[in-house]
């Protein structure tokens, strides 16, 4: 609690009524607003904390009316805080207070903050509890004139071939590599091990809490040598989204029009699935992954808050 007028309580003692609501109402926000239907990937949420396995808070005012809410989860010694809705300033701050008071906030190394939207004062409360905050962008693109952006270099030497199980390890070094030499904060593999990125991988393409993997849009690329460059797309099939996961470019391989290259395959291969869109988040500090987005037709529709320390 940190003010009289906003009370936190623990929401696994409340009603399911009461929480699969909240669920609801969120996940409506998302089909709305990220075309995005996370209803199947959410539905483990409830027995969850039903079963007192997901820690939350709901905050209610003085009338004992829903005024915001939260839950998050402590994995691999790692807290990590997946919703925060709440629309006023004090919610939010007495909501961030009661997180970071909880026991798996104190049992944790690190923490991770991914966020829809962007709470009012919800980067200036975590920045002055020690995080680092990073708004990043929901960028959709229509696929109905996929594959007609940039071309791509005719010359390319690279051979791109479909994705395969046994990729997973060589995924997770490419991955670690990439966003090594990156100054961007990732709501993901917190402490970069590479034990980290592999449950990162394991959970993407063995999972649908991000849609299910579609092989045709998850390439690799190869040239003399190890792999070096990987695309992983998703796909929400019964709405036609498809969500660009990942594009991982190793250093030694940067500069080549491989980022292109591979999201031009991408598209186009979602496109031939009958895709009718795509979607993906980048760090809104990330100027040239925007451009080059920007120049295949994507355009912001939603934005996150992300926050890590």
């Amino acid at each position: 609690m940190r003010a009289a007028a906003v009370l936190c309580d623990d929401w696994r003692n409340a009603p399911a009524a009461e929480t699969c609501a909240l669920l609801e109402a969120e996940g409506r926000v998302w089909r709305r607003d990220l075309g995005w239907d996370v209803r199947r990937s959410w539905s483990v949420i409830e027995p969850a904390r039903a079963a007192g396995a997901l820690p939350g808070f709901i905050a209610r005012d003085l009338s004992d009316r829903v005024i915001g809410w939260t839950w998050f989860l402590q994995h691999r010694g790692a807290l990590q805080v997946a919703a925060l809705v709440a629309d006023q300033r004090e919610v939010v701050e007495a909501l961030v207070e009661a997180v970071l008071a909880s026991e798996q906030a104190r049992a944790s190394t690190a923490q991770v903050w991914s966020v829809r939207g962007t709470p009012p004062s919800l980067d200036k409360t975590l920045t002055a509890s020690g995080l680092r905050v990073e708004p990043y962008l929901y960028l959709t693109a229509d696929l109905t004139d996929a594959g007609k952006g940039p071309k791509v270099p005719r010359s390319n030497p690279w051979t791109f071939r479909e994705w395969r199980a046994s990729d997973q390890t060589l995924t997770a070094r490419l991955l670690a590599d990439a966003y090594r030499s990156a100054d961007h904060i990732r709501a993901f593999a917190p402490d970069g091990s590479h034990e980290s990125w592999q449950a990162y991988v394991r959970t993407l393409v063995e999972t649908d809490g991000c849609g299910e993997l579609l092989p045709s849009a998850t390439l690799v690329a190869e040239h003399d040598g190890p792999a070096g460059a990987v695309v992983t797309t998703t796909i929400d099939r019964e709405h036609g989204v498809a969500h660009l996961a990942q594009i991982a470019v190793s250093p030694r391989m940067q500069g080549q029009g491989l980022a292109r290259t591979l999201l031009h395959h991408a598209m186009t291969a979602s496109a031939r699935e009958g895709l009718g869109s795509m979607t993906l988040l980048v760090s809104s500090h990330n100027t040239p992954a925007q451009r080059l987005y920007a120049q295949h037709g994507f355009k912001q529709t939603g934005t996150f808050t992300i926050a890590a320390k």
